[in-house]
């Protein structure tokens, strides 16, 4: 049986700045760009350091998403405690500069199981979040909803703003500014 290789701490600052390296060249140059050389030259680490903190590259890539994920759920939780929970979570959604990293993390969840499960499991606690601040805004509100519920209503912002973020990306704006505008004015309806 062989014993099991030493690996460095992934919260360290080493670590910290891979992961660091990883998310930078996944949101800049995309998934196809991530190497163990291209980390190292970021970090100016060799290789051979890069795998002394991660295994693999897939490890490296799921321990980024795990922060990544960390990250965005307490942004919305605090959103959802914030005064104005509703409005601040559509900020969060429709000002983030995160769609394309997530675009990346969902390329590689489709050859990958583990990162598969980390963007499964991310996705549905995000929108149970923004679920439950749906669902408390509506019933304080004197709008009736009885065809869709909060989660399908999470769904669809999240899903739009997505959108609008990756083709405001490429430049696209036709009917951007009126959709954004509507949603204001129903977030303003629902939660005055």
């Amino acid at each position: 049986m062989t014993p099991e290789r030493r690996m460095g701490p992934v919260e360290s600052p080493t670590g910290a700045a891979m992961l660091d390296a990883a998310e930078l060249i996944l949101l800049e140059e995309g998934y196809a760009a991530l190497s163990s050389p291209r980390v190292a030259e970021y970090t100016g680490a060799t290789r051979r350091l890069v795998y002394y903190y991660f295994r693999t590259m897939d490890d490296l890539v799921l321990e980024t998403l795990k922060r990544f994920s960390r990250r965005e759920l307490d942004r919305l939780e605090n959103a959802a405690r914030s005064e104005r929970p509703l409005d601040e979570l559509w900020n969060n959604c429709i000002n983030t500069s995160d769609a394309p990293i997530l675009s990346e993390f969902m390329a590689v969840a489709n050859r990958d199981e583990n990162v598969r499960e980390e963007v499964v499991s991310f996705i549905e606690r995000s929108r149970k979040i923004q679920a439950k601040v749906l669902r408390n805004a509506i019933s304080k509100s004197h709008i009736h909803l009885s065809l869709v519920t909060p989660e399908a209503l999470a769904f669809v912002a999240t899903s739009l703003s997505l959108a609008l973020n990756r083709e405001a990306a490429l430049g696209v704006k036709m009917g951007h500014s009126l959709i954004i505008s509507r949603l204001k004015q129903l977030v303003q309806l629902v939660e005055p």
